[in-house]
């Protein structure tokens, strides 16, 4: 299972959307996603401005809006 960090924020509708399609794509993915909010994690900060941002592997797949072929290109590194 693929392990993946989206960096969202409270009251940020693109990070909503992110998520729910994100969710809608794990299952058939093997997708683990873990949500960390940057406004609660000082080792986030990095992210703030960018919010959602998906990362995995340590490197950021994208950001602002789901870019589901980075997300496809991210899980061929494996």
């Amino acid at each position: 299972m693929k392990r993946l960090q989206l960096y969202t924020r409270q009251g940020c509708h693109l990070c909503e959307e992110m998520h729910e399609a994100l969710e809608r794509l794990a299952p058939q993915l093997g997708l683990q996603v873990e949500v960390i909010d940057v406004d609660a994690s000082a080792a986030a900060q990095a992210y703030s401005d960018w919010v959602p941002v998906l990362v995995g592997n340590g490197e950021v797949i994208c950001y602002g809006r789901l870019d589901e072929s980075a997300l496809w290109d991210s899980l061929g590194d494996e």
